[in-house]
């Protein structure tokens, strides 16, 4: 972002944090799923630090954690990764909320 507002002085940032993947799709009994999910949510919390002035940010690891409450995971993912239509409506409209304010 430095290298950037060094040519563009008035730039801005739209930051985006991933949504969580399939909770189901990394087994309780992997040893690793704690390394993946605090992975997750440490790109998120570091993303967060960059907000500010001329920087603004989505973070869909939250949102979708409050999506799957509601509504299965399978239910929004084409893979356990990837958004299926649905979710990709909840990009679309979070960004763009941020974009008009």
């Amino acid at each position: 972002m430095r290298r950037v507002r060094e040519g563009n002085p008035g730039v801005g940032f739209l930051l985006l944090a991933n949504l969580k993947f399939d909770p189901d799709y990394v087994l309780s009994s992997d040893s690793n799923k704690v390394f993946y999910e605090g992975n997750l949510a440490g790109y998120a919390r570091e993303l967060r630090k960059l907000w500010g002035k001329g920087v603004i940010g989505l973070d869909m690891t939250e949102m979708s954690d409050v999506i799957y409450r509601r509504k299965k995971a399978k239910d929004c993912l084409v893979n356990p990764l990837h958004p299926n239509d649905y979710m990709a409506r909840w990009y679309a409209q979070g960004m763009l909320a941020l974009l008009v304010q």
